[in-house]
């Protein structure tokens, strides 16, 4: 779920900007520093990619579960995380048809 609200938010910013050719490569730089453990980035960078652009959910979360002592903290994040970002990214998506102008007016 996480990474669908990150590709729908990206697609989404494709109606802001006029010229959004670079915004997929930005997404899959992104989603190449997810499927690293968290615990390689400096802790700034971790609690980037784990709260506020939730891409290290997808591979860090399940890992942590799996092979670290229970951390209750990041299961409930893991499971809030992708409905809460799915709901935020519909919002965004909302919010740019509204303001949306076309390409050709």
């Amino acid at each position: 779920m996480v990474t669908y609200a990150c590709r729908f938010f990206f697609c989404s910013l494709a109606m802001v900007f006029v010229k959004a050719d670079n915004l997929q490569f930005v997404f899959f730089q992104l989603y190449k520093m997810a499927m690293r453990p968290d615990g390689i980035y400096f802790p700034w960078l971790r609690l980037l990619l784990m709260t506020i652009i939730p891409m290290a959910m997808i591979a860090s979360a399940p890992a942590r579960v799996l092979l670290d002592p229970p951390d209750y903290g990041v299961l409930i994040w893991a499971i809030l995380a992708g409905p809460t970002f799915v709901w935020l990214s519909n919002k965004f998506w909302k919010r740019t048809l509204k303001h949306y102008a076309s390409a050709s007016s």
